[in-house]
């Protein structure tokens, strides 16, 4: 193939923001993306999945229960270092079986998402918080980061952010995780952090509509 034509091909890919396809309702519906782990550990992540919007449902490929996933980081004696991992490219998802809750599916699915968002959506979500990345010191939520985990980089934080949404409006949140009363409802970043993940499809207007109070600023 000609330099010229690798080159279209490679913007068309970079401009829709194509990764792998994406699967079929039936299948996320009868929960087959789900592999291994026993009955109950599948139905705890079917349900998580089923609670996220359409949009992020459907950027779901493959969510396998395993203690054993190549991806997985791990220190110099072989012990796991992350609850779960997802790839880029294919958007297949590993949850460690100990640390498997509703919480890390969410969040490991919504990197999926994110993954699958085009690159300039990306680069959107990236700036809203852009100088306060890298800085886990301190109290969170803080500079429209929603945990310290978050402030890793804008992929963390994208993550966090809908994992922290979906348990807020599921159960009521991790009150003992993030205290919404330490927000800044001056600070801008969190209104429109919230407002991305609505307009991107991440979270459903009725979640948005739950959430958006903690972030308003109260009128004078």
């Amino acid at each position: 193939m000609k330099a010229n034509a690798l080159w279209f091909f490679a913007v068309l890919f970079a401009v829709a923001g194509c990764t792998a396809p994406r699967v079929s309702w039936e299948r996320i519906e009868r929960g087959k993306f789900v592999e291994f782990g026993t009955p109950a550990e599948r139905s705890l992540v079917v349900a998580a999945i089923h609670r996220m919007s359409p949009q992020a449902q459907a950027t779901v490929t493959t969510i396998r229960i395993t203690s054993d996933c190549p991806s997985y980081a791990k220190d110099k004696y072989g012990n796991v270092l992350e609850a779960g991992h997802c790839r880029w490219w294919t958007r297949f998802i590993c949850v460690y079986p100990d640390y498997l809750d509703k919480w890390t599916v969410w969040h490991e699915a919504a990197h999926a998402f994110f993954y699958a968002l085009p690159a300039w959506k990306r680069a959107d979500w990236g700036s809203i918080s852009k100088e306060a990345y890298g800085d886990r010191s301190g109290s969170f939520p803080r500079d429209g980061i929603i945990t310290d985990y978050g402030a890793t980089d804008y992929y963390e934080n994208f993550a966090e952010w809908v994992a922290w949404a979906l348990e807020r409006c599921s159960f009521g949140g991790r009150a003992w995780y993030v205290d919404t009363n330490l927000v800044d409802k001056h600070d801008a970043r969190y209104l429109r952090s919230l407002q991305f993940l609505r307009d991107c499809g991440a979270l459903s207007l009725e979640d948005y509509a739950t959430l958006e109070p903690f972030f308003t600023p109260p009128r004078k």
